[in-house]
């Protein structure tokens, strides 16, 4: 992510995101023999020694990787084979080759399509421009390339944001702020969007996937047991690694970052409310748990997928909204949605932040420290089993 003020945090491990994303086609099996193939003005282009390179001689833009959009001599191939330019490409989403090097290619690449193509803010499918792609991505280069040939920064594109609006909040916001009719962030969204980056930066680099979390404002640690029918309480967590006993290493033990916890859940009070983690396993994520936790208050649960996805749940007062997916950006996306970030692909190190500051924002809940999410919780306590809470 890049910090209002123009800083980055660290590098995190990678992790699998949108299909938009993934959409590329990678190829497998014997590579093809391409001995030859006539490039632009006669020059003779090398075929693929390496059965992973992409093939230069397709007249099409399938199975060119992330890193192919890099590679000028390959499009400079594909576009004198007869690619076309401004295809939209229904295995990139509904994309254009245009998107797709101004978040993934070279500058190269990216001034090789724009001499190409008539209309710069050429559409993708779903209303994306490239300019839009380029500054989600962080692509500063492509971003300063896309400007000078003319692409419109203010015209919104999707939840009536412009590329220009997002950029505004991040590093790339002194390349837009002199252009012609900028529009200026007031005073109360440059606020909203600066509390909202210090709520995602106290998740920065906690492990989540396959664990689920609940935020649930207004009850304590004791409260939330009891509203789970929970027991036995173990009023602190054991260290799994060094003592015995129902959460910990001994023979009737187990590692609770490790094993399926079935009903254990960890519980920690954190000011103005509670959060409830199980490190691996969905149940805190349940509509029947959040409705059990949310009589009087509110809580909202969300479950990292390990088989991809992210999915929240509200509870207002005993009753669950419809689930969700968050992280990714519809053109349907709440104004949350957009103020943590969900649209911008360059979050180094808070890759999962933005879910979790968005989740407890929404629970009610504001952590000044990680330690309830990160563990180990405050205490374990065990839904009974046949609970209909475990159902």
């Amino acid at each position: 992510m890049n910090f209002f003020d123009g800083s980055t945090a660290p590098e995190p491990p990678g992790r699998a995101r949108s299909q938009s994303e993934q959409g590329f086609l990678v190829a497998t099996g014997p590579g093809e023999i391409i001995t030859t193939v006539v490039g632009p003005a006669g020059r003779a282009v090398d075929g693929p020694a390496d059965p992973a390179r992409p093939d230069p001689g397709r007249d099409d833009w399938e199975r060119i990787t992330h890193d192919g959009w890099r590679d000028l001599g390959l499009i400079r191939a594909r576009l004198a084979r007869g690619a076309d330019p401004v295809a939209l490409l229904e295995s990139w989403s509904g994309e254009t080759p245009l998107h797709l090097a101004a978040r993934h290619g070279s500058p190269e690449v990216v001034v090789e399509f724009l001499r190409r193509v008539e209309d710069v803010d050429i559409p993708a499918a779903d209303g994306r421009t490239p300019l839009w792609d380029a500054v989600c991505h962080g692509a500063r280069e492509a971003v300063e390339l896309l400007l000078a040939a003319g692409a419109d920064a203010w015209s919104p594109r999707m939840g009536r944001r412009s590329p220009g609006r997002l950029a505004l909040t991040t590093a790339l916001a002194p390349l837009f702020e002199g252009l012609p009719n900028a529009v200026v962030l007031t005073a109360e969204e440059r606020a909203a969007q600066e509390d909202a980056d210090r709520r995602a930066a106290v998740f920065h680099d906690v492990h989540t996937e396959g664990a689920s979390f609940a935020f649930v404002a207004g009850l304590d640690e004791e409260t939330a047991i009891r509203r789970l029918g929970a027991g036995p309480v173990l009023t602190t967590a054991p260290d799994p690694d060094a003592e015995p006993g129902p959460c910990g290493a001994g023979p009737d033990g187990f590692d609770p970052y490790e094993d399926e916890l079935g009903g254990f859940v960890g519980v920690t009070g954190v000011p103005g409310g509670c959060v409830l983690v199980q490190p691996p396993g969905y149940r805190v994520s349940t509509e029947a748990v959040l409705d059990a936790l949310s009589p009087g208050t509110t809580a909202y649960g969300l479950y990292f997928n390990p088989k991809g996805g992210t999915f929240g749940r509200f509870s207002c007062d005993g009753h669950c909204e419809p689930h969700e997916e968050i992280g990714l950006i519809r053109g349907d996306a709440s104004d949350l949605h957009w103020l943590y970030r969900f649209w911008q692909w360059d979050r180094a190190g808070l890759w999962d932040a933005g879910e979790l500051a968005y989740a407890s924002h929404r629970g009610g809940v504001r952590l000044t420290d990680q330690h309830a999410v990160a563990g180990p919780p405050r205490r374990w306590a065990e839904i009974p089993e046949g609970s209909p809470l475990l159902a």
